[in-house]
């Protein structure tokens, strides 16, 4: 039962409009450009307001706030969009292989070029560059649809690099 004249939980009050800031409020009003699934889950705690075993449905993000209640308000629906960014970017760098994968093979590729001079400007976009070919490569070697960019939009960014590692090869060399 709550301590509170309006009934919120004292560790909830985040959700109560007499306890957040209008900041905060405005915030939530937010919160929907970040969708969270619902999940179904058996309760086991008191802190639920099913029965214990009862199913009930709850969003990750519920879920996540009821475990760790002090945050800011968006912080949780932020992060969970960024674990979704997270695998589907690396379904398309790694589906199939490790998940590091695109970081060892461009790494393996550079370890070919001990001199390499890595705080050059040039280094650094060709090794953006060598990311998207390893991509490109992986997804045709593996057969991957990919989610976030596909061939093509990775082609396009190599294609890019290259032309900026051109413009700094003509400043170096006006120099």
């Amino acid at each position: 039962m709550s301590s509170q004249n309006c009934g919120c939980d004292p560790e909830a009050m985040w959700k109560c409009d007499l306890h957040r800031s209008s900041k905060q409020r405005q915030a939530l009003l937010r919160v929907e450009d970040f969708p969270v699934r619902p999940t179904t889950v058996r309760t086991v705690r008191e802190d639920f307001t099913t029965q214990p075993g009862e199913a009930r449905d709850i969003s990750t993000e519920d879920l996540l706030r009821q475990k760790h209640p002090y945050g800011h308000p968006r912080f949780l629906p932020i992060t969970l969009r960024e674990i979704a960014l997270h695998s589907d970017k690396n379904h398309d760098y790694a589906k199939g292989g490790e998940p590091l994968g695109n970081f060892t093979r461009v790494a393996t590729i550079l370890a070919l070029y001990p001199d390499l001079k890595l705080s050059d400007p040039r280094i650094v976009a060709l090794t953006y560059a060598m990311k998207q070919l390893d991509a490109v490569l992986w997804g045709m070697n593996s057969g991957i649809k990919h989610k976030v960019e596909g061939a093509n939009q990775r082609l396009q960014d190599i294609s890019v690099y290259v032309k900026l590692v051109m413009c700094m090869n003509e400043d170096t060399e006006a120099i």
